[in-house]
């Protein structure tokens, strides 16, 4: 309800990329948490059930060290926050910033996120990739995953645009700013 991570359709993307495009070796993980309540219960259930049989796996109110060793391991970041909706009538529905973004690059994962809210102030054209279909989303992620040296590239730019986000780098802007009044 409400603000939706997407995960449903994440689980149906990455069967595509298994069904429609070979994709072998590869994993999907959830790392979060599950709201109380009926309706946030059920639709962690239907994820769920739409995962079984792929290797896809849900890690549910992991310590931060667990997520930060996972983050670390992983190759590619998804987001898909405002998936289906009208960023124009309904900007809140989308991710306003997305610090869970920042993180994964700053882990070394390439972003490959929805164009909308936060994530298209994020991610620039060299340190990831948007998209504003499931078409795309599909496109980007298997170009990055079938394409080493792309992910290679990415990867590093994702690391440089991560730092800018860094506190270090906020205090030397805001400093900045201020030298100048």
């Amino acid at each position: 309800t409400g603000h939706s991570k997407k995960q449903l359709d994440m689980v149906k993307i990455f069967k595509k990329l298994v069904n429609d495009k070979g994709l072998e070796n590869w994993e999907l993980h959830f790392i979060g948490s599950v709201h109380k309540g009926e309706t946030h219960q059920q639709y962690f259930e239907q994820t769920q059930f739409e995962a079984q049989g792929y290797p896809i796996h849900f890690h549910i109110d992991t310590p931060f060290s667990e997520l930060k060793r996972r983050l670390g391991e992983a190759k590619i970041y998804w987001h898909a926050t405002g998936l289906d909706e009208n960023e124009e009538r309904n900007p809140i529905v989308f991710e306003h910033f997305g610090i869970t973004t920042i993180e994964a690059m700053a882990a070394g994962c390439v972003p490959v996120v929805i164009n909308g809210g936060g994530q298209k102030e994020i991610v620039t054209p060299e340190a990831g990739f948007t998209w504003n279909n499931r078409e795309e989303w599909i496109k980007q992620t298997h170009r990055v995953i079938t394409d080493q040296a792309l992910w290679k590239r990415t990867q590093k730019e994702a690391l440089k645009r991560a730092d800018y986000f860094s506190r270090d780098a906020f205090k030397k802007r805001f400093v900045d700013i201020l030298d100048k009044l």
